[in-house]
């Protein structure tokens, strides 16, 4: 049998840097359907794949690297409010 040449792994390549965990999140069918608009929007106008999970972590990092003061956001419409700020000004 022919040995895999060194380096080349099967299965889908790996996307992720650095250590990674999986949880549940739980989100409503319009985002769910949200999300999947945005994935066949792009796979249309790009011919390339993301998935709704790539699309999560994107937000998640753009959030963290954004500089916004979250300290004094005590619900989920604090943060959205205090996101559409930050984008719509």
């Amino acid at each position: 049998m022919p040995k895999k040449p060194a380096g080349k792994r099967l299965g889908r390549p790996p996307v992720l840097e650095g250590k990674s965990s999986t949880g549940p999140v739980t989100l409503l069918d319009a985002q769910i359907r949200f999300l999947d608009g945005i994935c066949r929007a792009i796979r249309t106008k790009h011919d390339a794949s993301m998935s709704r999970a790539a699309i999560i972590r994107a937000l998640i990092e753009a959030l963290r690297e954004s500089g916004l003061d979250l300290s004094e956001v005590v619900s989920e419409k604090d943060l959205r409010d205090l996101v559409l700020a930050r984008l719509t000004r």
